[in-house]
């Protein structure tokens, strides 16, 4: 449930979605180390596609595509809310609310990606792009066009874009 305590931190903080995704990620690493045992260690951090299954590989794809459905669902919402949240409120779009639904969908992803590809690429998936996205474009629908393939990475762009 660190997708909550990532949600938290933004709403009271005015740190950006990618360095409160990467301050919960580091600190959730670190803890990660003192858990797992030793000959585990290096398969969590790296993954091992060899233990995925057929049925959990249909159900990541399923939800990955649930979830790249949801995004483009709430993405109108998400710009606008960049835009100004008080235009977004007065459109009916509840901020808070969209936040907590973006970041479900990348936990969700996050979830799925641990497995296969480990904490590590995959915490380097969701924190990279969209800094790397931010700083280079120069207007926000820029940031957008790689929405499906990379669901998470659009999700955090989409509601750390600034007008």
């Amino acid at each position: 449930m660190r997708f909550l305590l990532i949600w938290r931190l933004g709403e009271k903080t005015s740190l950006s979605s990618e360095t409160v995704v990467g301050i919960v990620f580091v600190s959730s690493l670190a803890m990660g180390f003192l858990i797992v045992p030793e000959p585990e260690l290096l398969e969590s951090l790296i993954g091992d596609i060899g233990k995925v299954s057929f049925p959990w590989a249909l159900v990541s794809v399923g939800v990955s595509i649930g979830v790249a459905i949801l995004v483009n669902r709430i993405y109108p919402g998400m710009m606008l809310m960049s835009i100004s949240v008080d235009l977004a409120s007065v459109e009916g779009i509840a901020a808070t609310r969209y936040n907590l639904i973006y970041l479900a969908a990348i936990a969700l992803i996050v979830s799925i990606g641990v497995k296969v590809t480990g904490s590590l690429l995959v915490g380097a998936l969701v924190i990279i792009p969209p800094a790397t996205a931010r700083m280079i474009s120069r207007i926000c629908s820029a940031m957008a066009l790689p929405v499906w393939p990379s669901v998470s990475s659009a999700a955090s762009r989409a509601s750390s874009c600034r007008a």
